[in-house]
């Protein structure tokens, strides 16, 4: 009795043991190889694959909207920035962490948006709202940079008119400036880049200068980071504006700080050697 006789009342094909271990023939090969190469993907593809469509009720107007959100379970996280600019596989993340609402105005990063008081909601509608000319809703497959970046304006007027921390402000400026970066790689030299160049500049000075005031008058975490990579990310970007006193000091607060990561420690210690090189060379 063959190894597979049992199976047969199952309308199983009992002949299979005599070719356990046969090799697929060249056609076969040659079928399988098409049929991955019609499973790659464009960019833009992969990018749909990770985001899918999520209602969303205004706290402000009280509409339903819906915006186009992360799947989490799919991202794959990769190797931040040197100034922890977060990144994932395929997939620029920022770009789907602000929410704007089509009908109102009130826009806000997810961290915040449901972090309303009575007041600053009052504060909105008078100061956002009254004027605010209802937009069509977006309906590209994935989110443009130009579209993120809008949403991350709106969210930072939003945030001026309703007298955010100086820590919320700043966080706008900052994924605001990251946004720019990332556009401007997709740009050519010339009058566009230049102006997406200087604006991200703009925006990473005023994110420095809040993050600063926001370690001096408000309590850990910052933005959702810990005293350690807050006092990084701003030693970063001191040095990165030259200011290597305070890059200093917020450096060597890190690295001597006995509750600071491996991992972060070795970017200070880089960012502190990088420092020194620079000041060497003038820089």
């Amino acid at each position: 009795m063959g190894k597979f006789s049992d199976l047969s009342i199952f309308g199983v094909n009992v002949d299979i043991a005599n070719h356990l271990f046969d090799e697929e023939s060249d056609t076969e090969k040659q079928e399988k190889n098409r049929q991955n190469q019609k499973k790659e993907l464009t960019p833009q593809e992969q990018e749909m694959e990770l985001i899918h469509d999520r209602k969303i009720t205004c706290k402000i107007c009280g509409h339903v909207f819906t915006v186009k959100a992360l799947r989490n379970s799919r991202i794959r996280r990769a190797p931040s920035d040197a100034d922890l600019r977060p990144r994932a596989e395929k997939i620029d993340i920022l770009k789907y962490e602000a929410i704007s609402c089509p009908y109102c105005g009130y826009s806000a990063m997810q961290r915040y948006y449901d972090r309303l008081s009575n007041y600053q909601m009052k504060l909105i509608r008078e100061g956002i709202t009254q004027t605010f000319e209802p937009q069509m809703i977006y309906d590209a497959p994935i989110y443009s940079y130009d579209y993120a970046l809008q949403c991350y304006k709106m969210g930072l007027a939003n945030a001026v008119v309703k007298k955010a921390k100086a820590s919320e402000k700043a966080h706008y400026c900052l994924n605001i400036a990251w946004l720019l970066r990332e556009k401007a790689k997709q740009l050519s030299p010339g009058a566009e880049y230049d102006e997406i160049k200087e604006a991200e500049e703009q925006f990473y000075r005023q994110a420095y200068d809040g993050l600063l005031h926001a370690m001096q008058e408000e309590m850990f975490p910052i933005c959702g980071m810990d005293q350690n990579t807050t006092e990084y990310m701003i030693s970063y970007m001191a040095a990165y504006f030259k200011e290597y006193t305070v890059a200093s000091k917020l450096i060597s607060s890190v690295v001597t700080n006995k509750s600071t990561p491996n991992r972060l420690k070795d970017r200070a210690l880089d960012l502190k050697y990088a420092m020194i090189e620079s000041i060497k060379n003038g820089g």
